[in-house]
């Protein structure tokens, strides 16, 4: 249920981005800079990060594809629930760079695209953790758990 969660998430952070009005560009108006111009786009749009040296947004929009693509992986793979885990933090951080330019690099539309991703790294993160470790073949002893004493040997009643 957590990891259908996390992938319900970064898809509704994806489906945000294509809007046209996630991404800002501020612009001057003249020479003198007295007048800026907020331009909004979707953060797959090329002329936010290099027409207007905004690259978080673009960044983030990709992060957050490679994110569902690791979701989808994770349900099988326990690899790639490890990356989920350290890629999700590093997208929902990513998302917030833009507001190091100023809150008017930032719209609200940006702000549910940041929630939604940080959400999505949470239930990431705790399906890894409640994920269980994979049982030992037929005819061995299961694996004591890490960080616990290895077991005492085997006595030999013949002595």
């Amino acid at each position: 249920m957590k990891r259908f969660l996390q992938i319900l998430f970064t898809a509704g952070a994806l489906a945000l981005m294509i809007f046209t009005k996630a991404a800002v560009l501020v612009s001057a108006a003249g020479p003198d800079h007295n007048q800026l111009i907020r331009s909004f786009y979707s953060y797959f749009a090329p002329v936010v990060a290099f027409g207007g040296a905004n690259f978080p947004p673009l960044i983030t929009a990709v992060l957050t594809c490679i994110l569902l693509i690791l979701g989808f992986a994770a349900i099988k793979s326990r690899k790639a629930g490890i990356a989920l885990c350290i890629l999700a933090p590093i997208t929902f951080i990513v998302s917030l760079l833009s507001l190091l330019y100023g809150l008017r690099y930032y719209s609200l539309l940006a702000a549910c695209i940041s929630l939604c991703l940080l959400l999505g790294a949470i239930f990431a993160i705790a399906a890894a953790a409640r994920r269980k470790p994979p049982k030992a073949p037929a005819g061995q002893p299961p694996m004591p758990p890490a960080g616990s004493p290895p077991p005492p040997p085997p006595q030999n009643p013949q002595q």
